[in-house]
């Protein structure tokens, strides 16, 4: 889904390939921690997920694209595939990872439900322990909270 938004309604073709390798490293782990008993499951799963990968990036890889889609044992061309369709109700997500910043480094990481208000990010942002500790004590002079992304505290 993040693929193909980026690259139709955006042209984010930096980011839409960030997602490609999302995906790309999902599947490592996938197979890396693969139990030996489940094996050809996770194999086929495996190998839908990379036939969706390489009709992702087709559009900004076309010579790469088709000739991985013609390793893989495809007789016609990438192009004449259909593009992956994205379930919406798998898209959204109930929680997000937001990133918190001291002066533009990252310094911790929470999870958060999705529908959090700015106010509340603010103040999970301060709550945390971590974020304690660096500050210490310090009050922030500017708290920037883009929802769902990230906080960053700019500190004296």
């Amino acid at each position: 889904h993040k693929v193909l938004s980026d690259i139709n309604d955006n042209f984010h073709f930096n980011t839409a390939i960030s997602a490609a390798m999302e995906l790309c490293n999902t599947m490592y782990a996938v197979t890396d921690a693969n139990d030996p008993a489940e094996t050809a499951e996770s194999a086929s799963v495996v190998r839908f997920a990379y036939d969706a990968l390489i009709r992702l990036i087709a559009p900004m890889t076309p010579h790469f694209a088709e000739e991985l889609w013609e390793r893989s044992g495809h007789e016609n061309s990438v192009f004449d595939s259909k593009m992956p369709l994205a379930d919406e109700e798998y898209v959204s997500s109930e929680t997000v990872e937001l990133v918190v910043q001291i002066n533009s480094k990252i310094r911790a990481r929470v999870q958060i439900p999705s529908d959090t208000g700015q106010d509340e990010i603010k103040k999970i942002a301060l709550e945390n322990e971590r974020i304690k500790e660096l500050l210490a004590g310090k009050e922030p002079l500017k708290v920037i909270v883009i929802p769902n992304k990230l906080v960053n505290l700019v500190v004296k």
